[in-house]
This record gives structure tokens, C-alpha cells and sequence, in this order.
């Protein structure tokens, strides 16, 4: 039989080192995390408010509804139409360019118009994987993740919306704002994808989050 009392003569930091210790996991607060908290940078007036209500995106375990998932969904939606502004400026850019040609294997400036937009999306692709490594280190080691999320969407949305006044006089023109526009928010989009892993460290959660952001989009 073992006597129940021989272990009262082990030490109590050994039995402590036996115990196993408890994980937890926390994530440090990012370079611009940290610099948004001070409150610097740019807040929306509080009257509006009300026009964040149908983006808000509830916590489904908690039921708190937080400001950054609001404006995640809100960004969200904004991005759906612009994504689909590309293949009705796209096709006007060919057809007048295939005017201005004179026939569909015709040349205009020196390219044929069935190769404008490949072009253009073959030059955007090969800037943006020269330069996305640095928008990335912006992103996540500055302090100016916000305002570039803020200047790269106002200049998409700007970029787009001169697309509307497009002719057969200026679609050359447009093909350049269009490719300007494309990069714009590709550096948006990336900006606005850093955010995504800081509403939560649930995954649970994180895909209720997401699965609402993309109905809404």
C-alpha cells in the first residue's frame, strides 16, 4: 500500500512545473493598429450613422455589432459594382477602337483592337507585381494603412466615374484611365483585406463575418 501522505514531501514548484499550462493566444496590435487607436486620421461625421445600419454585421456569438465589420460590409458592397464596371466600358473601348480601325483585324495605334485590353491588363498585371510588394510593407509596417485604403478608393471611384463620358474620340484615353483605375483598386482591395484577420481571431466567427460580407457584395 502507498502511504497517500509521501507525496506531501515534494516540493510545490515541482508539482507546479507537472501542471500543464494554459495556451492562450493573442495577437499583437500591428504598427497601424496601434497608430489608428490614438485617433488619429480620418471619422465620419456621428449624423450619419443611421446610413451604417443595413451594413452592420452582428457578432454571432456575442451580438455586439463592431464599427470595423460595418464598415468591411459597406466597403464590400461599394466594390461589387465596381467590379463589374469592366465589361461595359471594356466592350465600348473595343468597339470604337474597332471603328476607329476600320475593320476587326485593322490596326490602331499600332495594335489590333482585339489586343487593346489584353495589353492593358498584361501592363497593370506586370506593374502590380513590381509594386505590390511595397504597397504590401506600407500596409502592414506604417501607420498609413488607413489613408491609403481612403485615397486609393476615392481615386477608383473617381477613375470610374470619368469613364462615363466615353467616345469614340477619347476611348484611347479611357483605356489609360482604365488601367490607371484597375491599379487603383487593386491597391484598395489589398488595403482593405488587411483588415479582414483583425475583426476577430474565432475562425468560426471570421466566416460568419465574411460569408455576410460577400451576400451583401
Amino acid at each position: 500500500m502507498t502511504d497517500p501522505e509521501a507525496n506531501d514531501d515534494v516540493p510545490e514548484q515541482q508539482v507546479e512545473e507537472a501542471a500543464p499550462a494554459a495556451v492562450s493566444y493573442h495577437r499583437q496590435m500591428s504598427v497601424s493598429e496601434a497608430a489608428e487607436s490614438s485617433g488619429a486620421g480620418l471619422n465620419a461625421p456621428s449624423w450619419l450613422a443611421w446610413f451604417e445600419y443595413p451594413f452592420a454585421v452582428p457578432d454571432p456569438d456575442t451580438g455586439k455589432k463592431l464599427p470595423e465589420a460595418t464598415g468591411w460590409a459597406m466597403d464590400s458592397v461599394g466594390r461589387g459594382p465596381l467590379n463589374q464596371v469592366g465589361s461595359y466600358t471594356g466592350s465600348a473601348i473595343l468597339r470604337a477602337a474597332i471603328r476607329e480601325a476600320g475593320c476587326f483585324d485593322c490596326t490602331t495605334h499600332g495594335f489590333k483592337p482585339s489586343s487593346l485590353l489584353t495589353l492593358m491588363t498584361s501592363i497593370v498585371g506586370v506593374i502590380a507585381a513590381i509594386l505590390m510588394p511595397i504597397v504590401g510593407a506600407v500596409v502592414d509596417h506604417t501607420a498609413h494603412r488607413r489613408m491609403l485604403g481612403v485615397v486609393s478608393g476615392f481615386l477608383a471611384v473617381a477613375l470610374i466615374g470619368a469613364q462615363i463620358f466615353i467616345t469614340e474620340d477619347n476611348w484611347f484615353g479611357m483605356l489609360i484611365i482604365d488601367a490607371v483605375q484597375t491599379f487603383a483598386f487593386l491597391v484598395h482591395t489589398t488595403t482593405v483585406f488587411a483588415y479582414l484577420p483583425d475583426l476577430t481571431l474565432d475562425q468560426n466567427v471570421l466566416s460568419h463575418y465574411t460569408s455576410r460580407f460577400n451576400l451583401r457584395q
